[in-house]
């Protein structure tokens, strides 16, 4: 596969609540996604941080609720990938270890607590 033709993948913490507190270059894979993927627990006013083509997919868990499993989500992120998108993960916890097994993406780990 082209470097040319491959998306990026962003992992990004949330920060510690506040969403005035989330990293500089968090903001910045924020405002440059392609689509964004996001928790439960996070502070909505993150997303406000995207543009309007950004899309906003939600794979928060919440006991007792249908959700995704952590295959789907990262099947999600995968397949925008492929399409050469910038994605984001943007999660609520700060300690983050991805793997995508037989799929070469570039992961950086940004911000958060």
């Amino acid at each position: 596969m082209d470097d040319t033709k491959r998306g990026r993948v962003y992992i990004v913490g949330a920060g510690p609540g506040d969403p005035r507190l989330i990293t500089c270059r968090g903001a910045e894979c924020l405002h440059k996604a392609d689509a964004v993927l996001y928790d439960e627990l996070l502070d909505r006013r993150l997303l406000d941080l995207t543009t309007a083509h950004c899309e906003r997919i939600y794979v928060g868990k919440r006991g007792g609720r249908k959700s995704h499993t952590q295959e789907e989500i990262n099947q999600l992120i995968v397949a925008h990938a492929l399409k050469g998108q910038t994605v984001v993960r943007l999660i609520t916890t700060g300690l983050i270890l991805a793997l995508i097994a037989g799929i070469a993406i570039k992961f950086k780990l940004f911000g958060g607590q």
